[in-house]
């Protein structure tokens, strides 16, 4: 492969990590529209029904502001943490809390979990753990090793993204409840240790069923 394919394919896979990620939580705004929608719409219909014989209800209309404000707050955290997301690009080496940034593509990917009757959850230090590396490798590869670990979970079943420091750097162990062998021979595993490989870490897998093990250096290479 010469240098201009392997530049190619790096973009290409960073662009559909971006578009999955964008993709999943478009899909999560829409149907926080939807929800305000249809109550908007319950609430034109006890406004339109209003009359001397039946006077507007209090705590109907009260019950459907209350779901609307809360479907709003829902949107904007959504919003909040896709912006969070999108600013990883704006800087190729940055320093950075790295629990924030694995809670934040951990709750990105939350409904990909979701979809699979899967639950997903951040396991994060007490104490700020900071790195300096690319944002937006960082997450990518985290959120590689969650796709590998949620290709083998199902219904029922947990998976974990823990960070801690170790050995003067950062690990992230991304485990699954589920049975069954972690593919660690396949074209994803390959993409994530060529991204740690880039940061000048390193990805591995405890045993036969997990967990993914990702090893980052506390700074970049030549940073």
């Amino acid at each position: 492969m010469t240098d201009a394919d392997n530049g190619r394919s790096k973009t290409g896979e960073k662009l559909r990590f971006f578009g999955k990620v964008t993709a999943s939580v478009s899909h999560e705004i829409n149907n926080v529209f939807a929800i305000i929608g249809e109550h908007a719409g319950l609430a034109e219909d006890l406004l339109l029904t209003v009359s001397e014989e039946r006077p507007l209800s209090p705590e109907k209309i009260g019950n459907v502001v209350r779901t609307i404000k809360k479907h709003l707050d829902r949107g904007k955290t959504i919003v909040k943490r896709l912006n969070n997301f999108s600013h990883s690009v704006d800087q190729p080496v940055a320093s950075f809390n790295a629990g924030e940034a694995a809670e934040n593509i951990v709750n990105l990917a939350g409904r990909l979990a979701y979809q699979k009757k899967a639950e997903l959850l951040a396991q994060l230090p007490p104490d700020e753990v900071m790195i300096e590396t690319d944002p937006f490798a960082f997450r990518h590869a985290i959120f590689l090793a969650v796709m590998l670990m949620l290709e083998k979970s199902g219904s029922g079943d947990g998976l974990c993204v823990a960070i801690q420091a170790a050995d003067g750097g950062v690990e992230a162990r991304v485990s699954s409840t589920a049975a069954g062998e972690t593919d660690s021979g396949g074209e994803q595993f390959h993409a994530l240790c060529f991204i740690m490989e880039e940061m000048g870490g390193r990805a591995s897998v405890e045993n036969a069923q997990g967990p993914i093990v990702l090893a980052f250096p506390a700074r970049s290479p030549g940073h």
